[in-house]
């Protein structure tokens, strides 16, 4: 409650815009150390890497040279996991940084709540399916039959190979019936 006495409520002015003086400088450190974060992620097999500035945003996406040519629907899913593990380290950085420049202040606890909504934990990554095998067969399958004997011409499976071009062969080769 404000005092009555002149004096004391000037020095309680005097003390409040003090606070609030440090609390401002407090949240502009916290500001700078937050625009000067970079969180770097990378994939198991380091094909990926993902870069997120302050605010999560991704600065960098890198692919190395080995990923060429690998399934597309792997890299991309690759790079999204690298991104929210990146967002996920980040809320936890700047929860360290909220706790060690502006302690349990009310501001500091709403911009860490801003972070855990927008960058939850990332969903643990589950081993890769391996493709579906097909069944052997437990079944035979019946041989083909055997042809009535005498039912093919004879001479039927002999492989005719011309000898040399005869000369009317050579003359009409590749000749128009206009010459």
């Amino acid at each position: 409650m404000p005092s009555s006495d002149p004096a004391e409520a000037s020095r309680e002015l005097a003390m409040m815009a003090q606070d609030i003086e440090r609390k401002a400088q407090q949240f502009q450190q916290l500001h700078d150390r937050m625009a000067a974060l970079a969180i770097t992620e990378t994939s198991a097999d380091r094909k990926v890497s993902v870069t997120v500035d302050g605010n999560g945003v991704p600065t960098d996406i890198r692919l190395a040279a080995n990923a060429r040519g690998a399934d597309p629907a792997h890299l991309s899913d690759q790079i999204m996991a690298c991104l929210r593990r990146a967002q996920a380290t980040l809320r936890a950085r700047v929860t360290d940084l909220v706790h060690g420049s502006v302690g349990d202040d009310e501001a500091g606890q709403i911009l860490i709540n801003q972070f855990a909504d927008r960058f939850p934990d990332p969903e643990p990554e589950e081993p890769p399916v391996p493709p579906m095998e097909r069944p052997t067969p437990t079944w035979t399958p019946p041989a083909p039959p055997e042809p009535a004997p005498g039912s093919a011409a004879p001479g039927r499976n002999d492989v005719f190979i011309p000898e040399e071009p005869t000369d009317e062969d050579l003359y009409y080769q590749r000749r128009s019936w206009l010459e």
